[in-house]
């Protein structure tokens, strides 16, 4: 195998980023908790696979990143099954 390449896929290794599932913004270069609530912090592609997303059982063009209430009617959002 090509010297360099190992290098390059050691270096990739190496460098995983971590973040917050409900706070995508926080992110670290090692593992631990979220400073804002907590949570642990996972590598960042686990993250984007387990993204959710939510929306209004009456509004259904409403959809968010994060659980919270309908901009339009107040209501609480709903996962959207299969996301």
């Amino acid at each position: 195998m090509d010297e360099s390449k190992d290098m390059h896929a050691h270096d990739m290794m190496n460098h995983m980023e971590y973040t917050c599932p409900m706070h995508p913004e926080e992110v670290s270069d090692l593992p631990g908790q979220c400073s804002i609530c907590g949570m642990a912090l996972v590598p960042k592609s686990e993250s984007k696979m387990n993204e959710a997303k939510y929306t209004c059982s009456m509004h259904p063009e409403v959809v968010q990143d994060q659980p919270g209430k309908c901009s339009k009617c107040g209501m609480t959002l709903v996962p959207i099954e299969g996301k």
